[in-house]
């Protein structure tokens, strides 16, 4: 067991990931969806930050859940809640009707 990735632990730090990064996001695109490009509110830069604070937390998280083997675990729960946002964009864009393309979404999954 010392040697193998304990799903749960990043599981666990996934779902910390996503509960400090997602209502942000969502908040602020319900409020400033108008927004021109080139011309965007400056309440985008909260949502960035939530991002990186979010994966520096859920990976601390998951971290320190199994010390013997931390850079492992962060980096799958890293990897598992990217999933589930790519997985999320695929459903959205499909039942909007929307378009996309395998470029985009690996642009996407290279943000995360």
């Amino acid at each position: 067991m010392i040697n193998e990735l304990d799903t749960r632990v990043a599981g666990i730090g996934a779902i910390v990931i996503l509960a400090i990064s997602v209502p942000p996001a969502v908040i602020i695109a319900a409020l400033k969806s108008e927004d021109v490009v080139g011309r965007e509110s400056n309440l985008w830069v909260i949502a960035a930050v939530a991002i990186l604070v979010a994966f520096a937390a859920g990976g601390v998280v998951a971290g320190r859940r199994r010390p013997d083997m931390p850079y492992i675990h962060s980096a799958a729960a890293a990897v598992a809640a990217e999933v589930v946002l790519l997985l999320y964009v695929i459903v959205r864009h499909t039942v909007e009707h929307r378009s996309t393309s395998w470029v985009s979404l690996a642009l996407l999954f290279q943000i995360g």
